[in-house]
């Protein structure tokens, strides 16, 4: 692949000795995305139907089953297709003596898929008197939700992630504000049987940014799941494969495919602990010395969810990482710790988002460079106000980025002082959300 001189120069450094502190430069641009997106995440994927459902199930357990239907209610209200949920709420109208009513729910059921052990623990609370509603015919549907987002992002400093930046005796670190375009796509697919028996599920992420003014910080970071998994009361799992690709200036930077698991179970009625494990390898554009970058990249990490109200979630987590290069620089030794806030603010489908990751970074040194250690931050904080009811919303977010970097005394030939990175950063999107 060719490309302009003054890229290669951005990227390239002035010693091959700095070659992990050139990879690590324009790889922050990545993983601070990256940070954003799995954060949101995190709380979206809190808000399970599992956890309605165990909310509900305590409550009726302490005798309140006016308010387990009422839990329940307001779950449909939010995804009229979570199917379980609905059997469970006709088993509850049957405890409260409206048969009728559990018949009416059943019959919504027609053609849909559910779990038998939902299915059973209904019609055991009606007394055998509902009529099991007619399985689906032909091949399955693929229920289909995402969302789409346009809008402006404001740095402080845009240039630190994409060069090196070396505090010289003559010159301080090169900082340089940006404004740019950001637009985003999320699809996510699930088979009508996930939350039930098990089904396949699917997804495609696209985040982009475009320069207005300042430096040229361009790129683009897509990514594809596609996997096996089921979603039930008490537990969940799901294994499949990922691919991800990012590109630099318009050239291909990393393209990274490997596999993924993910292992849940409810801890309480309200509140969910989750094992992801993920192996990877990563293929690097030949930009610079980037390219030794190429080798597997393994991560595990460990999650509670816990429900503190009605629409309010707090996520709590911890991870290890490890990467190896072609050249033994390239890799490191990670560790992290990260946690997600989601607040519902009144009763208009407004809301405050607040997420933060702090991930310590040991670079695989040798001589003559100096051992490297990083200390990154990101912390973000969103407030969205619907414009057309939950599927028009209007967000305002602001943000801090900061890698600290450590290198250890040394004696060798070849001694930077890498200087530290902090930005702050706005932004202003329009977020249209689509489907189930």
């Amino acid at each position: 692949m060719t490309i302009k001189t003054e890229r290669y120069r951005q990227f390239a450094g002035a010693s091959v000795a700095l070659t992990s502190a050139v990879f690590a430069a324009p790889a922050a641009v990545v993983a601070q995305e990256s940070d954003t997106a799995d954060i949101e995440a995190l709380v979206d994927a809190s808000s399970s139907t599992s956890g309605a459902i165990g909310l509900a199930r305590s409550q009726a357990q302490q005798g309140d089953l006016t308010g387990a239907a009422a839990t329940l209610e307001r779950a449909l209200l939010a995804d009229p297709n979570a199917h379980d949920v609905r059997l469970f709420y006709a088993g509850l109208m049957c405890r409260l003596d409206d048969r009728q009513g559990a018949r009416v729910e059943v019959a919504k059921l027609a053609g849909q898929s559910f779990s038998d052990e939902a299915w059973s623990e209904a019609s055991a609370a009606c007394g055998g008197v509902l009529a099991r509603p007619q399985a689906p015919s032909g091949s399955q549907s693929t229920g289909i939700s995402g969302e789409v987002a346009l809008g402006l992002a404001f740095d402080s400093d845009a240039l630190g992630p994409l060069v090196p930046q070396f505090d010289l005796p003559l010159r301080g670190v090169r900082r340089d504000e940006g404004l740019g375009v950001i637009g985003s796509l999320r699809i996510n697919g699930k088979g009508d049987n996930y939350y039930g028996g098990g089904d396949v599920y699917g997804s495609l992420s696209w985040r982009s940014k475009r320069d207005m003014d300042g430096p040229a910080q361009n790129y683009d970071l897509g990514e594809v799941r596609v996997g096996y998994g089921r979603q039930a009361e008490g537990s969940d799992f799901a294994i499949g494969g990922v691919v991800r690709h990012a590109r630099l200036f318009n050239d291909p930077y990393v393209t990274e495919f490997g596999v993924q698991g993910e292992l849940g179970t409810a801890h309480k009625a309200d509140s969910r602990i989750v094992f992801r494990a993920e192996a990877s390898y990563q293929n690097y554009a030949s930009i610079g010395p980037a390219r030794s970058g190429d080798g597997m990249r393994f991560d595990l990490s460990g999650q509670y969810e816990k429900k503190l109200g009605e629409g309010n979630w707090l996520v709590l987590g911890a991870g290890l990482e490890a990467k190896d290069g072609r050249v033994k620089d390239f890799g490191y030794l990670g560790t992290r710790l990260y946690a997600a806030y989601r607040a519902a603010m009144g009763d208009k489908g407004a809301y405050f988002n607040l997420g933060a990751t702090l991930r310590f970074v040991d670079f695989k040194n040798r001589a003559p460079a100096q051992d490297r250690k990083d200390t990154r931050a990101y912390l973000r904080a969103a407030y969205g106000h619907p414009i057309v009811q939950d599927k028009l919303i209007l967000e305002g977010a602001a943000s801090y980025t900061i890698r600290s970097v450590r290198d250890l005394p040394t004696t060798a030939p070849v001694a930077f002082n890498i200087g530290t990175y902090r930005s702050v950063g706005a932004e202003m999107r329009l977020i249209w959300k689509f489907g189930k």
